[in-house]
């Protein structure tokens, strides 16, 4: 049911926490694999990349 869920969607929002302890957001682009692993890409030269680089626990939301 979950899988059945995320493969209707293609868009979702990550949280992460930059090191001074803000909160940032940003839409991406996802996939999901058959084991429910999310996968996603960003840029090197992105916050978010730079948040989950130091601090991988991060909010992930679709729908």
């Amino acid at each position: 049911m979950i899988l059945e869920f995320l493969r209707k969607h293609t868009l979702a929002v990550i949280a992460t926490c930059h090191r001074n302890g803000t909160p940032e957001a940003a839409t991406i682009d996802f996939s999901v694999r058959d084991n429910l692993e999310i996968v996603f890409d960003t840029f090197k030269d992105t916050r978010k990349f730079d948040n989950f680089a130091e601090r991988p626990g991060v909010a992930f939301v679709v729908g």
